[in-house]
């Protein structure tokens, strides 16, 4: 039996096709989700640490995640996108984001795939 040269062509064509579609990375895995990050300080600027982040479902229901910042005052997560608010507490804080006391004064963040957000907050 004779294959032409377009068949043999054709065929390994259709082969690697299937094999490259089968193939699934880390990054196209996490599709669908972007960062939420940034700096919690003092008026003064400098970085409070060990301050609870609770990043609460856009309509105020219920957290979807909680963190901690770190020694710089650094706070940063994966989230799926959509809209998100952000409560900062500890011992010493009680406040929503961007300086409020109260959630629904809270200001809502999208979060977008593939992209970074940044939201710093400075302590009331």
């Amino acid at each position: 039996m004779t294959v032409s040269l377009l068949t043999r062509i054709s065929l390994a064509a259709a082969t690697g096709l299937l094999a490259a579609s089968s193939l699934v990375t880390p990054a196209a895995a996490a599709t669908g989700t972007g960062v939420l990050e940034g700096v919690f300080t003092t008026a003064a600027g400098l970085p409070v640490e060990n301050v609870g982040v609770s990043v609460w479902l856009g309509d105020g229901t219920d957290v979807w995640t909680h963190l901690w910042t770190d020694s710089t005052g650094h706070f940063e997560t994966d989230l799926p996108a959509g809209g998100y608010l952000l409560g900062f507490w500890s011992d010493d804080v009680s406040q929503w984001s961007p300086g409020q006391v109260d959630k629904d004064n809270a200001e809502l963040y999208t979060v977008v795939e593939g992209e970074t957000i940044t939201v710093n907050e400075i302590q009331l």
